[in-house]
C-alpha cells in the first residue's frame, strides 16, 4: 500500500466483538477499526491506549476507517495479555463495553507471552499442535492416555 500512514491511540476495543476506535495523534476524529484490519501474528486485538499506525480509509457510507493497523514502525500490535481487561480470565464478571464472558487476551497460553500462539510456544507442557508430544508432561514418543507422569 502506498498510503501514508498515520499514528494514534486506541480508545478503546473489545475483543468479544471484535471491534473498537482510534484516536489519530493529528486530533481528527475517531475512526472505527474492525479485527480484520489487523495485522498480528496471533489474535487480531488491540489493547486500550496501545499506540498503532494505520492507514484511513472510507467505507461504502462515506465513513472513514482505520485499515492495515500494526504497531509502531511497522511492528505487529501489542494486544493485550491474558489478565488485561479484555474479558477478566473466565466467569461473567466485568461487563459494561466489554461484554463479560471471560476468555481469551491473546497471549500464548502456555506462557502467557504475546506474540505467538501455544502451538508455536518454544516452552514444553500442555497442548502443543503438531500431535507428537505428550499434553502432560511435553515429552515427545507417547500421548496423555499412557504418560508415566500423569496423576491419574
Amino acid at each position: 500500500m502506498g498510503e501514508s500512514r498515520v499514528t494514534g491511540k486506541v480508545k478503546w476495543f473489545t475483543d468479544q466483538r471484535g471491534f473498537g476506535f482510534i484516536t489519530p495523534d493529528d486530533g481528527g476524529e475517531e475512526l472505527f477499526v474492525h479485527q480484520s484490519s489487523i495485522r498480528s501474528d496471533g489474535f487480531r486485538i488491540l489493547a486500550d491506549g496501545e499506540e498503532v499506525e494505520f492507514v484511513i480509509d472510507s467505507s461504502e457510507g462515506g465513513r472513514t476507517k482505520a485499515v492495515d493497523v500494526t504497531g509502531p514502525h511497522g511492528n505487529p500490535v501489542r494486544g493485550t495479555t491474558r489478565s488485561g481487561r479484555s474479558g477478566g480470565g473466565g466467569g461473567f464478571g466485568g461487563r459494561g463495553r466489554r461484554g463479560g464472558y471471560g476468555g481469551g487476551g491473546g497471549g500464548c497460553f502456555k506462557c502467557g507471552e504475546m506474540g505467538h500462539m501455544a502451538r508455536d510456544c518454544g516452552q514444553g507442557g500442555g497442548g502443543g499442535g503438531s500431535g507428537l508430544s505428550c499434553y502432560n508432561c511435553g515429552g515427545s514418543g507417547h500421548f496423555a492416555r499412557d504418560c508415566a507422569n500423569s496423576d491419574r
